[in-house]
């Protein structure tokens, strides 16, 4: 069995307004993975003309702790649950403007499970726009904890040609960790930023590193024979 780190749908839903926010222009999220399984949750939303009031972010994780806010004087965030769902309710009044930024820990990152055999991880990340007509300038990012590093990519979206002929996703490397960020422009209702791809610890198996071992010094011994018998050839000619 795999073991998965699964990021769901982190999407803005905006309830109890009298219209729906034609626009949001910015939002950036930051998952930052511990090795103990827990994540540090950065959200970070560029607040609307007018403010946002009542709007409640589902979360994906069951006991998130720790909630943080900066931002615009007036401006709040508090954990709430309806009808069995977790939500990040925020308000901000009509003169709030700029960025408002929620941080709070999660739990329960890693599932239980072993490595394939290749010691591959599945990592998923999902979110889906289900509020706004649109999102100016999306972006996340998923960080790997210390000593893992990303392997390969499977499904990802937007595809390639949907927003300007690029993929969505990068990889890099931030404080000497694996990153993947993704990004998106004029992300529509309905539409989606995901990213399905597996990721391996750094360290070589040591049953593999002495199989390698073993390998080079026989490559050695074979190499230096094979250089004394072509020496040795040479000697004998007249």
């Amino acid at each position: 069995m795999k073991t998965r780190i699964l990021f769901c749908a982190t999407a803005v839903l905006v309830l109890g307004l009298t219209a729906l926010a034609a626009e949001l222009p910015g939002y950036h999220e930051t998952v930052n993975m511990r090795a103990d399984g827990s994540a540090e949750v950065r959200l970070a939303f560029d607040l609307p003309a007018g403010g946002a009031a009542g709007m409640l972010i589902p979360l994906s994780w069951a006991s998130p702790r720790n909630v943080r806010v900066q931002g615009p004087a007036g401006a709040a965030a508090s954990l709430v649950t309806k009808d069995g769902w977790g939500f990040l309710a925020v308000d901000a009044p009509e003169t709030a403007a700029g960025t408002l930024v929620v941080s709070l820990e999660v739990d329960g990152c890693f599932k239980s499970g072993r490595p394939s055999a290749f010691g591959n991880r599945d990592l998923g990340y999902r979110f889906l726009n289900v509020t706004f007509d649109r999102i100016g300038k999306f972006g996340a990012e998923l960080v790997l904890p210390p000593g893992y590093v990303f392997n390969d990519v499977g499904d990802f979206a937007p595809k390639a040609g949907a927003q300007g002929g690029g993929v969505p996703y990068v990889f890099g490397r931030t404080g000497g960790r694996d990153v993947a960020r993704l990004s998106a422009e004029g992300l529509k209702l309905g539409e989606e930023v995901r990213l399905s791809c597996t990721f391996k610890s750094a360290r070589r198996p040591k049953p593999l590193l002495c199989v390698l071992i073993v390998l080079a010094a026989a490559y050695l011994v074979f190499f230096r024979g094979l250089l004394k018998n072509v020496s040795g050839a040479g000697a004998g000619k007249p």
